[in-house]
């Protein structure tokens, strides 16, 4: 049997204030709604995975964030506007994603920045690690999945996990921890590193014991950069066995911290 560990009566009331004054943990209020006005979206069949809990699609450019309907292995979304879209899936105990966290270059082109060396990319990662792991106390273990940037900016995905102990709000222990994913966009001024925005992407509750207490995460260029127009574009089978993941060609660094 599981034993709840007991709460000092200090650590109580913080865990249940954060908890209240914290989103709800398993609702969908954090994502954009398509509009019947658009006629655009995406469809697909999964393969490669068990038990898909979600499927996010991510327009990069304005960091807007939709769920899509899921049913077995296959998911669906419709009512989005025309623009390109990146996906991530998640499976029991697996997260996949093609996020596209390049930024586009300070001049005409519209391309993304030459990449960074590995010392230049190393340090971008040491600034924008101790801003971030310094943010949301609620939190207390966080890990940058994936990192890159370039000059003064950078962005990443992450996520934040709460293994503290957590009360509901009639004072029970929560027999879980509690995750959410974002993507962070950061500026450098000076020598700090500031958030500009982040971006909530997933939030819910990981029951003790689950697989998803310590996902393996994949990333892909094919799962991103997916062009919608006026129709529902239908992707047909998406294999995410990883030995079939093209690989990323630009290098990104990632990094956990963790908090007591």
């Amino acid at each position: 049997m599981h034993r709840v560990p007991r709460i000092p009566h200090a650590a109580a009331f913080i865990a249940i204030a954060l908890a209240l004054a914290a989103p709800a943990l398993a609702v969908d209020t954090i994502y954009d709604s398509p509009s019947a006005s658009n006629t655009g979206g995406l469809k697909g069949v999964i393969q490669g995975v068990k038990e898909i809990e979600a499927v996010i699609v991510v327009e990069p450019t304005e960091a807007k964030a939709y769920k899509a309907h899921v049913v077995g292995s296959g998911f669906e979304i419709s009512g989005l506007p025309p623009g390109e879209y990146d996906l991530m899936i998640v499976s029991a105990g697996q997260v996949h994603e093609g996020f596209t966290l390049e930024t586009p270059a300070d001049d005409s082109s519209g391309d993304p920045p030459p990449p960074p060396t590995e010392s230049e990319l190393k340090a971008i990662c040491d600034g924008c690690a101790k801003t971030f792991f310094d943010q949301e106390p609620f939190f207390n273990s966080k890990r940058i999945v994936r990192l890159t940037g370039s000059g003064d900016g950078a962005k990443m995905f992450t996520m934040m996990t709460r293994t503290n102990p957590v009360l509901d709000p009639a004072g029970n222990a929560i027999n879980a921890y509690i995750r959410r994913y974002d993507i962070f966009e950061l500026v450098r001024t000076g020598k700090l590193w500031q958030i500009k925005s982040n971006r909530h992407l997933m939030r819910y509750e990981i029951p003790h014991g689950s697989p998803n207490e310590k996902p393996t995460f994949s990333h892909s260029p094919s799962l991103g950069g997916l062009l919608v127009g006026q129709a529902v574009k239908d992707l047909g089978v998406i294999d995410l066995d990883k030995a079939k993941l093209p690989k990323a060609k630009r290098p990104y660094a990632s990094r956990d911290g963790e908090t007591k």
